[in-house]
């Protein structure tokens, strides 16, 4: 017997029966879809006839069904990835992802080991662009091996996540933590979760604020249970497929704080307002009327300053202390 004219068995007999022939026990006798069988037959001491009416072309029965996958449509950044989720796997099966122009693998195939979900992640897209995204579900049974119909998907890369993170900051009131960001050229943003850690290095979340999903915006939020210690802080930005980046960390400390180096009095403040703090670290102060206005910025070198109010008309006045990268908010009452 030969497959694609090449001899994959042999048998002896005497009479008009014969067989059975051994297939798919070494790599050189593996039948395989749309091969050809071919019967040759050769009597002692005569030269191998080959019978062209016993030619058949091994087919597969059935396919695998073709993948049915989510998300068909998505975007994500330089760097990333994105995992597809096949709703229809079959034990037995195998799955891959492969580029729909090229063929090049994308991601490592996983085997069904029962009927149901599948996830498979792809590897790391490094250079931006649109991508034609096949999936592909491979049947290994019997004697055969039977490939579906290929799915497709559309994959964009961009060059970043589609957001830009203007400002990331807060300040510190007594043990909570106001913190507050911007944005523009917002595209399909979802959400943005906060993050909170005590080394800077591991975060846990703490919070989630939807996002706006398109154009330009200001977001806040504020921690009320600030832990002891050093804070550390990041945002993590999540666009509408999944994708997400972080954002810078910034820190602040409870317990002794800088809420406790600085002192002021009196208050409410007629005209002088005394600051004195135990630190000697260089440091600007902010003074905002109750309409958000900026109305004094006076830096700070010495471990006492004057502050004058005396031109200032009466009411609630914010007073925004800036140090060693920390800020907190102590409100004034000026008579």
């Amino acid at each position: 017997m030969y497959l694609d004219g090449i001899l994959i068995g042999s048998a002896s007999t005497s009479n008009t029966n014969w067989g059975p022939l051994t297939v798919n026990s070494t790599i050189n006798n593996t039948l395989y879809p749309n091969g050809v069988l071919t019967i040759g037959i050769q009597e002692t001491g005569k030269q191998e006839v080959l019978c062209a009416s016993s030619a058949t072309t091994i087919t597969c029965s059935p396919l695998p069904a073709g993948p049915t996958y989510t998300p068909a449509n998505s975007s994500i950044p330089v760097n990333g990835t994105i995992t597809y989720t096949i709703s229809n796997a079959q034990a037995g099966t195998f799955y891959g992802i492969a580029d729909g122009t090229t063929g090049s693998s994308y991601s490592q195939g996983v085997w069904a080991t029962s009927n149901g979900s599948l996830s498979i992640t792809t590897n790391t897209f490094t250079s931006p662009g649109n991508y034609n995204i096949v999936l592909k579900s491979t049947s290994l049974s019997g004697v055969s091996v039977c490939s579906s119909n290929s799915s497709s998907a559309s994959l964009s890369v961009s060059s970043s996540l589609p957001l830009t993170l203007i400002s990331f900051n807060g300040y510190q009131a007594d043990e909570r933590i106001n913190l507050a960001w911007k944005t523009e050229n917002e595209i399909n943003t979802s959400q943005f979760q906060i993050e909170r850690g005590a080394d800077g290095f591991n975060f846990g979340r703490i919070g989630a604020v939807d996002a706006a999903g398109s154009g330009d915006h200001a977001y806040a939020f504020t921690d009320n249970a600030m832990q002891s210690g050093v804070n550390y802080y990041r945002l993590k930005m999540i666009d509408g497929d999944g994708q997400f980046s972080y954002s810078k960390v910034i820190l602040f400390r409870s317990g002794n704080t800088i809420n406790d180096e600085w002192k002021l009095w009196p208050n409410p403040v007629k005209n002088i307002l005394s600051v004195s703090r135990s630190g000697s670290s260089a440091a600007v102060i902010n003074v905002y009327n109750s309409y958000g206005q900026k109305v004094i910025t006076q830096p700070v070198f010495n471990f006492t300053s004057d502050i004058n109010f005396s031109g200032l008309p009466s009411g609630l006045y914010s007073l925004q202390i800036i140090s060693e990268g920390r800020t907190i908010i102590k409100k004034i009452i000026k008579k």
